[in-house]
């Protein structure tokens, strides 16, 4: 596992399915990697700023780029690691961004979008 750098590698998904990978050279390698369905990497951001990955198939390389701004929960946002019995919750995000055109963020296996 490569701790290093500004982003922590946490899965690559085929669908709803991990799959396997190997550490080589610092880069995540899955050999002979196809998907028919959606692929999505997952990463924590270990610093604020901006962060660049690189996929490489075959010849080809591709860019996905983003950029990571203080995130502050505040009340009455329930504590990290908190059980809700609920099948809702409250979340008080403030963001201090000068740049964003959207907030995407993944909840509970769905992806959503604020234009």
């Amino acid at each position: 596992m490569n701790e290093s750098g500004d982003l922590l590698f946490l899965e690559l998904r085929c669908g709803e399915t991990i799959l396997s990978y190997e550490w080589i050279n610092g880069s995540v390698y899955v050999q002979n990697y196809s998907c028919a369905e959606l692929g999505y990497e997952t990463s924590k951001e270990l610093t604020v700023g901006a962060h660049a990955l690189e996929f490489r198939y075959g010849g080809v390389s591709k860019y996905a780029y983003n950029t990571v701004s203080n995130l502050n929960f505040t009340a009455p946002t329930a504590e990290n690691g908190s059980t809700i019995a609920v099948n809702w919750t409250q979340v008080n995000v403030s963001l201090s961004v000068s740049d964003m055109d959207a907030f995407r963020f993944h909840w509970n296996g769905t992806n959503y979008s604020v234009l």
